[in-house]
């Protein structure tokens, strides 16, 4: 059975992690790749999925890891937490390059998941061009951004013993979803 390749990354990396909550004591890289590990953990021989952790390094690195080991069928998820300048943001939003309708469904089926399972608004798909993550990729590419790591009282959620297993068994639930609707036809195209 040939299976799905889904490269999976944390958004950021250990040098510079993103986003961070200085009085929870949280950077989005490292809750990310909490998420991450957990996720690449419920992968099991059986499934049609094979689920790919992407080295924590720059985002160039991160770009040219998955195109060489890419081929049809393939898509990419990375997981980033979202900020908003006043600490007030909130919910879950999903991005993937306009006019990609694979990102596009992928990006609907992860928002689905996430919006079923986490206790906080979904605030819907995004069209994003100017995100390299989104643009370099010849497969199709989602950013997920479940929470809003500067709300404190968003954030606090991750200080929840099963949260990053919530979220990253959200995201498998959304992964399964679109690999049972687009299986591997060849195409290396978004």
């Amino acid at each position: 059975m040939e299976k799905t390749k889904v490269f999976i990354s944390a958004g950021h990396y250990p040098k510079r992690p993103g986003v961070q909550n200085k009085k929870l004591r949280l950077k989005e890289h490292f809750e990310a790749q909490k998420i991450i590990k957990l996720l690449v953990k419920k992968n099991d021989l059986q499934s049609p999925i094979e689920l790919v952790e992407v080295p924590p390094v720059t985002l160039r690195e991160k770009i040219d890891f998955i195109q060489s080991r890419e081929f049809a069928g393939s898509c990419a998820i990375e997981v980033h937490f979202n900020a908003f300048c006043s600490g007030q943001g909130e919910g879950i939003e999903c991005l993937h390059y306009p006019g990609s309708s694979k990102g596009q469904f992928l990006a609907a089926r992860l928002q689905d998941a996430l919006s079923g399972l986490l206790p906080f608004p979904s605030r819907g798909l995004r069209d994003q061009e100017d995100l390299y993550f989104l643009s370099a990729t010849s497969i199709p590419a989602v950013i997920v951004e479940p929470l809003f790591l500067d709300n404190d009282r968003a954030a606090g959620y991750l200080l929840y013993p099963r949260a990053h297993c919530l979220i990253a068994g959200a995201l498998y639930a959304g992964i399964c979803a679109y690999v049972q609707h687009y299986t591997p036809k060849g195409e290396k195209n978004k």
